[in-house]
């Protein structure tokens, strides 16, 4: 028996908002505001849809730094996770790629509000 998450199903789905390159990266275009509009679109599809909840992660930083991403980074990602979470609701986690946990936690916690709700 799966145990139960408190995302209020028992087998809960959990999408991904996988972002376009963002400042910082290579790729990055200058355009934040398509990235957000984009962004919020995937958010408000993935609610329609139903989903529990959602991830927001910086795929579109390829190639990905190998240890800590750039502050401008962690910026945007802060801002498109209020987006998202604008588009969804709180349940919004954070992944910032490849293997930046420490920003990932700083842009979480920029995002008061409960891991779970409750």
């Amino acid at each position: 028996m799966r145990p139960d998450l408190g995302l209020g199903a028992a087998w809960p789905l959990i999408g991904v908002v996988h972002l376009d390159a963002l400042p910082g990266s290579p790729k990055w275009v200058g355009n934040f505001e398509a990235v957000r509009d984009r962004a919020r679109r995937d958010a408000e599809t993935y609610g329609e849809g139903g989903l529990d909840a959602l991830i927001v992660e910086n795929y579109g930083d390829v190639p990905f730094l190998p240890g800590r991403v750039p502050a401008a980074t962690v910026a945007a990602m802060a801002l498109l996770v209020e987006a998202v979470r604008a588009e969804f609701g709180p349940l919004v986690g954070v992944n910032v790629l490849r293997n930046d946990g420490v920003s990932a936690l700083l842009d979480r916690g920029r995002h008061a509000g409960p891991l779970r709700p409750g």
